[in-house]
């Protein structure tokens, strides 16, 4: 008996133009370009991530050896590439590709959601110059990865399509399991709105995704059920949260420049502003998606939803303190949403204002509305561009040079990121310490070094393992709890490592976090030195109390050539 149903097999057509992969993939390579040569250093929250690829390369095991909070793909991915080309310019050249693979892929979204090529091309340049820091890349490759295998889907409602969002959200869970979370529920909701005329295909389509999704991560769920056990795994990634539980809490932002007597657009005020509209898009958007239903343009209303959940997922948890460094981690559902809304806002008033069977006072506000709407757009990207430090950026790739200046900076940090010792990739002003060649001369390959402040960047940089299971401490919250400090110290017995650089100045902090193991140093470590670190703190270099010396390092004597105190029995 016929079904009443559409098959789930027929392809959807759609109105708009398909758009070609030349200038989404054009777009995508000149942002990879722009980011690779406006390249100085790597921050040091991306040590955490290299910390964690070279503590595998070193044979180690995540979830036995040291916590994984969660991320297996992206130090995973990271680590590939360190094995092929150990330094941080490969691990900079893959997250500029990752931006550029998203750049690409916003531009075909985008245009899919507008049937404008010019609002595609508009919409990923501006996401690529709010500047998003480089090892955020998952943050904004998850959200355009999905939408991109949803709307795939959406054309051509086929088995293999299933399948292909069940393998991208798995990849989103590996990427980092929260991001795989939000991807989930876009999933699903895009899933059923898409089959909104069929229940039976709308859950017939989100098993095969599931099951597609389960069976990609099966291994992987297997693994850390051996290694650590599921449960374990949620509770060590709900505590590593807890790092970054107070960039939760932060005050509105404010406009310095409307106060009298300050005239100057500000830093602070294009955060304000950004901050703000990115509040404010996800209602625009609901009201721009009713204008669809009205208007018959159907096949965009799983795109714009798809990409007005995400941005509403993201504004809670990933916009946090500081404002103007989290927003363009934001960039992809937000250049999204706002190239949906201003191009259906623009295009609506224009229309409205050509309309000679409209009144004439409705015409003239039609078109005063899409001269606001325009200065609207453009006041964003100014923003965007602004806050991102766009022109300090494209200053720095050398283009004033033209190509081969770009291609001679593009050399220039091949050889400063290839041979080790990396110095000009340091990640922190006052210049390259001698404490990371000290560690390196003075410890061998299998010995494991610990630090008690995050600056996981002395492991990658000495080449050495970070030891008691974490790539850096995050006093106050993360990992205090006795099960957690039991932890470290069963590690650190094991380990034994022979120096432990202990930050003084942040030491009553430490000790408050982390009484366990601040008592472990102080009855194990002896400190023999003492130096500066960039930022002034005091960082005590500490041996272990059956080392010594054998002969002193440089010029600063460090103690180095540390081997066991002679036995005195029989003495």
């Amino acid at each position: 008996m016929p079904s009443n149903h559409p098959t789930s097999t027929r392809p959807l057509r759609l109105r708009l133009p398909q758009s070609g992969v030349v200038i989404p993939w054009l777009v995508g390579g000149l942002v990879f370009i722009f980011r690779q040569s406006s390249l100085r250093d790597l921050t040091n929250d991306h040590y955490m991530h290299l910390a964690w690829a070279q503590q595998v390369l070193f044979g180690l095991l995540p979830g036995l050896d040291f916590v994984d909070p969660g991320m297996p793909l992206a130090w995973g991915v990271s680590a590939i590439v360190q094995a092929v080309s150990p330094g941080p310019f490969s691990e900079a050249t893959l997250s500029a590709a990752m931006l550029g693979i998203t750049a690409g892929l916003t531009c075909w979204l985008v245009e899919r959601l507008t049937g404008s090529r010019v609002a595609a091309i508009v919409a990923a340049v501006t996401a690529a110059a709010f500047g998003p820091r480089l090892y955020n890349y998952p943050k904004l490759l998850v959200p355009a990865l999905t939408m991109y295998l949803l709307q795939r889907y959406v054309e051509d409602r086929s088995s293999g399509r299933r399948i292909a969002i069940g393998v991208g959200l798995a990849a989103a869970v590996l990427f980092r399991h929260d991001l795989g979370l939000y991807a989930s529920v876009v999933a699903l909701a895009t899933i059923a709105i898409t089959h909104r005329d069929s229940p039976y295909h709308a859950l017939r389509g989100l098993l095969w995704v599931g099951a597609a999704t389960a069976l990609v991560l099966s291994p992987y769920l297997i693994y850390v059920w051996w290694s650590e056990g599921l449960i374990e795994h949620v509770r060590r990634g709900i505590e590593f949260s807890k790092g970054e539980s107070n960039q939760l809490q932060y005050a509105w932002p404010t406009f310095p420049s409307l106060v009298p007597g300050i005239a100057t657009w500000s830093h602070e005020d294009a955060t304000a502003f950004l901050y703000y509209l990115a509040w404010l898009l996800p209602l625009a958007s609901l009201v721009a998606m009713r204008g669809i239903s009205r208007v018959g343009e159907k096949d965009r209303l799983p795109l714009a939803l798809a990409s007005m959940l995400f941005l509403s997922l993201y504004l809670p948890i990933i916009l946090r303190y500081p404002l103007d460094q989290r927003l363009p981690d934001i960039a992809t559902p937000l250049v999204m949403v706002g190239a949906f809304v201003g191009y259906r806002t623009l295009r609506g008033a224009f229309r409205l204002a050509l309309n000679r069977q409209r009144a004439t006072e409705l015409r003239v506000l039609s078109f005063a509305g899409w001269i606001v709407a325009v200065g609207i757009v453009l006041v964003a990207m100014l923003n965007a561009a602004f806050l991102g430090g766009f022109a300090r950026e494209l200053e720095a790739t050398r283009i004033d040079r033209g190509p081969l200046g770009v291609l001679s900076k593009i050399r220039s940090l091949r050889e400063d990121g290839t041979d080790w010792p990396w110095p000009n990739f340091w990640p922190n002003s006052g210049g390259f310490p001698d404490a990371v060649l000290y560690i390196r001369a003075c410890t061998t390959p299998d010995n494991y070094v610990l630090l008690t402040w995050p600056s996981p960047e002395y492991y990658f940089f000495a080449q050495r393992r970070f030891a008691a299971g974490h790539s850096m401490f995050l006093p106050p919250n993360a990992f205090t709890t006795t099960r957690d400090q039991e932890f470290m110290l069963s590690r650190l017995r094991e380990e034994r490592p022979p120096i432990a650089l202990v930050n003084k100045t942040r030491g009553e902090a430490f000790h408050r976090a982390y009484p366990m193991v601040d008592g472990y140093i102080a009855g194990h470590y002896t400190e023999m030195a003492t130096y500066k670190h960039y930022d002034d703190d005091v960082i005590a270099i500490a041996i272990r109390n059956d080392l010594h010396s054998s002969f002193p390092y440089g010029n600063h004597g460090w103690p180095c050539g540390l081997v066991s105190r002679p036995s005195r029995a029989g003495g």
